[in-house]
């Protein structure tokens, strides 16, 4: 009897060692019995919606998902245009990937690297701030944990907004200026639009007017006509629109 329960605990060790050792080195299959990746799934994929996530007017920072986060939420709450800052990614995650669909008529900005816990924060290409218009609109992000952010994969949206940093504009007649945009195509639509700086008394749209807007690959170029020189505008922004 003894040596039979120590031939028992011999074998259970050696079936534990072979399992351990084929769960850290083995591909794993689904659906098929000869995968070829780590992952092999012969057959479709779901991803379960989430549900809905209240986010507020505003800035909205360290976005908490839950305690089961999911891979699909849908953006509920705003009323008029909203900053998505920072989202609280799975603890020491690497590749973690959600899709926000903004399900209401706001404006939905995806904030480049600003706002909340910095380890939460949003990187954006060409480092400005990414505005989805649209209801219906989405966002991809994935967690990068090298980088310490998150990083966007992909967008759905009637149109993309850049809305470039603020600049002080000397007195001037006419301005040629050329933004480059990756988005933009010699057939994209196009429209640029100025905003100003509220608390200042003079506003660009009061003497400045654009004229010659035109897309092309890369590019968007405008015209800028100052029917009162002598002004320097404080703060002024241009948005860009790209529709594609």
């Amino acid at each position: 009897m003894k040596n039979n329960t120590s031939v028992t605990r011999i074998l259970h060790v050696f079936i534990l060692t072979f399992f351990l050792h084929v769960g850290l080195f083995a591909q794993v299959g689904i659906g098929t019995t000869t995968p070829t990746t780590t992952l092999d799934v012969n057959g479709a994929i779901s991803l379960r919606d989430g549900g809905t996530l209240t986010l507020t007017n505003g800035n909205n920072n360290n976005i908490n998902l839950g305690a089961v986060p999911y891979s699909n939420y849908r953006i509920i709450g705003p009323t008029t245009s909203f900053f998505v800052n920072s989202i609280i990614p799975i603890a020491s995650s690497d590749g973690q990937i959600i899709t926000l669909q903004n399900t209401t008529n706001a404006v939905m900005i995806i904030r480049h690297d600003a706002g909340g816990n910095v380890n939460n924060r949003i990187l954006v290409p060409s480092e400005k701030n990414l505005v989805l218009t649209g209801r219906y609109s989405s966002v991809t992000l994935m967690y990068s944990d090298n980088q310490n952010r998150w990083i966007v994969q992909n967008k759905l949206s009637d149109e993309t907004i850049y809305v470039t940093a603020p600049a002080d504009y000397a007195p001037f007649t006419i301005y040629n200026l050329t933004y480059p945009i990756a988005a933009c195509t010699s057939t994209s639509a196009v429209s640029v639009n100025l905003l100003g700086d509220w608390s200042v008394l003079n506003q660009p749209w009061e003497d400045i007017t654009i004229h010659h807007v035109e897309a092309r690959t890369g590019e968007v170029r405008f015209v800028l006509v100052n029917s009162s020189p002598g002004t320097t505008y404080i703060g002024m922004d241009f948005v860009i629109s790209v529709r594609n």
